[in-house]
């Protein structure tokens, strides 16, 4: 049997950040040489950045350029689409990859388990902060509450994960299931992520990890970023958009304050 590994994909979506982005494609470049990196960009195009994806297409790689601002959905779906390979790693433009002797293991984890969809991982900040993301839902009455997720941590492979409504948006995953969920593209930017997660109860099951990590360079500089990502009146609009869909009143995290 061929080597599992063989059959990951890295999946980018990036919007204005390309700094971060060059780190990251290093990063993978060094952790996982042979590995196929699919990019989908909606921000604007740059010189450097021009060059950089001409290198990458020249040596197999898969550049999307979009309109400006489609959106982080439509752009992770466009390359959902388009990836070949069995599984995928979802990163955000901003991860720095420096460890990945869990992966092989996560994928027979994966592989081994028909009703699991993604394997979602922790982020570490530069700082050294550590960052676990796993919550539950509690639904009811209109009312949408998260909380931590302390379920059993089960073992297999030597990998430690539980069970958890909603992990974080670094993850390994299945792509044939994925592109029966997707992410709803008219979810630009913020609640695109819980969404996800909504639509996948009672479907699938999504696990995290504590054994598959990834460091977290933040990097909010840019104008338009700031403006398009954590702009108040866009994201207000998307939060009613969510809250419509699902039938929601108020959302409340896991600390208690209404988002």
């Amino acid at each position: 049997m061929s080597n599992p590994i063989k059959q990951l994909a890295i999946s980018i979506k990036t919007f204005q950040r390309d700094e971060s982005l060059f780190k990251l494609v290093k990063s993978i470049r060094g952790e996982l040489p042979h590995a196929p990196i699919y990019i989908a960009d909606d921000g604007d195009m740059t010189g450097a950045k021009n060059k950089f994806y001409s290198d990458l297409s020249n040596q197999g790689h898969q550049i999307y350029t979009m309109p400006f601002d489609s959106g982080l959905s439509a752009g992770r779906n466009l390359l959902l689409d388009n990836i070949k390979e069995q599984y995928f790693l979802n990163c955000d433009d901003d991860f720095i990859i420096r460890d990945t002797k869990m992966f092989l293991q996560i994928i027979r984890l994966l592989r081994d388990t028909p009703e699991l969809l993604l394997v979602g991982g922790m982020t570490v900040e530069l700082s050294g902060e550590v960052r676990a993301f796993a919550i539950d839902f509690d639904i009811g009455a209109g009312i949408l509450k998260q909380r931590f997720a302390y379920n059993q941590m089960k073992i297999s492979e030597n990998i430690r994960y539980m069970y958890a409504d909603m992990v974080s948006n670094f993850f390994i995953g299945k792509t044939e299931l994925m592109r029966k969920i997707r992410w709803d593209d008219n979810f630009k930017i913020g609640y695109e992520h819980p969404d996800f997660a909504m639509r996948v109860l009672n479907k699938y099951k999504l696990a995290f990890s504590p054994d598959l990590t990834v460091w977290h360079s933040r990097n909010r500089k840019d104008k338009k970023y700031k403006k398009f990502r954590y702009g108040n009146k866009r994201i207000k609009g998307f939060k009613e958009m969510f809250y419509k869909k699902h039938n929601i009143e108020k959302g409340y995290y896991p600390a208690g304050g209404e988002w």
